[in-house]
């Protein structure tokens, strides 16, 4: 038995660096990874982890390889203090001759229900109801298993000895009952991810494929959408939450990643490559990833723990990488990441066990911005000044027989003097501009 190692808590704000990704340029963010903490009380090779919540709480289900030590189930209701709550080992074999060696390599969850894939000893059916004592409900597959996924009420089981994908029908726990085959491409059907009616079968040959099916339709039979190739040892394959990007991860020394652009299954595109040596890390390769949003968690082997911000999949930004100490082999490392979703995010390593963190992603920083200075509005012109004529000169006359109605022209007998000392004896019209009634005297032009 090994003994339990716990890590210290440590916070950190991590910027990403400005990198190149096969050619592309990768803009910065943040993020804020928090240790909670690292369990490591099985003496077995761990490989997959899966959450599960019920009305008890938080929990964890951590496959182990090769040392029969069946699944962990740990409790998270303090990730800082992951503590373990029961062991399950498989009871009973899909097949007369199994043996009870449980080699689990896959792990998913439905309500009440967990289903662990064993390599050799087939699929379980647990009822985890009292998280204290799963309870196995039933097994099937009678074939070696690499990969299953789960689309309630199918389980979807690739068997990597051949290109069929093995589906279930398990609506009722008790009694699976077997609904058909679909295929790969070519070779043998490695990784597959069944997700909100669509399934993708990714095969793991030299001249690897990626299928996508509609099995919305089941039980009717399944809608080909398209296979392509999708490159060498295509391991496994992961959508985002619409099925419009999905990325293949490829296993083998030095496998990156392929980001493609689903959104015409007709005619994918590859639209970014993640290539481990544009980081530095050498022939380590990626093993698992999930989608979660913007957020793209990668198990990368022997690198550990890294986060990539997705808001572009065709600029994916590399936010930050935690080393989990796992080794350095294809096969070592981080084998398998799981998101809650509200930033408890959990890992399991091959060698260093169980390892939860909080993660926080922050927006990316504000672009620069170089101050342009305002632009002066120009004055109005001056205006000219309208000319203003000289005001009328008056003179002062005497009336006699004079009638009229101010300020209207009127008509007088005018005598006396203009201002030009000149005599005036006339009957004129002219425009009374003021008057003067207590001395019969008028202003007029």
């Amino acid at each position: 038995m090994k003994s339990i190692l716990r890590t210290s808590i440590f916070t950190g704000t991590f910027f990403a660096v400005a990198l190149i990704i096969a050619g592309m340029a990768v803009s910065a963010g943040t993020v804020n990874i928090s240790l909670l903490d690292n369990w490591d009380g099985s003496s077995a090779r761990n490989s997959d982890v899966y959450g599960f919540e019920n009305s008890q709480g938080r929990y964890a289900f951590m496959g182990t390889k090769y040392e029969s030590k069946g699944v962990e189930v740990l409790d998270l209701n303090d990730p800082s203090n992951v503590t373990r709550v029961a062991t399950w080992y498989g009871r009973s074999c899909a097949w007369p001759g199994c043996g009870n060696d449980i080699e689990v390599l896959e792990i998913r969850s439905y309500a009440q229900y967990i289903v662990i894939g064993s390599r050799w000893d087939g699929v379980y059916i647990v009822d985890a109801t009292d998280i204290n004592n799963p309870v196995e409900l039933s097994s099937f597959y009678n074939d070696e298993l690499h990969n299953l996924t789960m689309g309630w009420p199918y389980v979807y089981v690739a068997s990597n000895e051949s290109k069929w994908v093995q589906v279930y029908d398990i609506s009722t726990p008790t009694i699976p009952t077997y609904w058909g085959q679909i295929a790969g491409a070519n070779g043998d059907a490695h990784g597959v991810t069944a997700q909100d009616g669509r399934l993708c079968i990714a095969t793991n040959e030299s001249n690897g494929k990626t299928s996508l099916y509609d099995v919305s339709v089941l039980p009717a039979p399944p809608v080909l959408l398209n296979s392509w190739s999708t490159g060498n040892s295509s391991h496994s394959c992961s959508p985002n939450a619409d099925w419009t990007y999905l990325t293949v991860e490829h296993e083998l020394n030095g496998g990156g990643m392929g980001i493609w652009d689903i959104s015409n299954p007709a005619s994918p595109i590859m639209v970014a490559e993640l290539d481990p040596s544009s980081f530095g890390w050498g022939g380590k390769s990626v093993h698992q990833s999930v989608w979660l949003e913007n957020t793209l968690y990668v198990a990368w082997g022997g690198i550990g723990f890294t986060v990539f911000d997705m808001t572009d999949p065709a600029n994916p930004t590399l936010l930050d990488s935690i080393s989990t100490g796992g080794g350095s082999n294809k096969d070592d490392g981080l084998w398998a990441v799981y998101p809650f979703g509200d930033g408890l995010v959990i890992g399991s390593d091959w060698h260093t066990g169980f390892w939860a963190w909080d993660v926080q992603i922050g927006p990316p920083p504000p672009p620069t911005v170089t101050p342009v200075p305002p632009t002066a509005t120009p004055m109005p012109p001056t205006p000219t000044p309208t000319p203003v004529p000289d005001p009328p000169v008056l003179t002062t006359v005497n009336l006699f027989n004079c009638t009229f109605t101010v300020p209207d022209t009127t008509r007088c007998k005018v005598q006396g003097y203009d201002q030009y000392k000149n005599p005036m004896d006339a009957t004129i019209d002219w425009s009374v501009v003021g008057y003067d009634t207590s001395s019969l005297t008028l202003a007029v032009e």
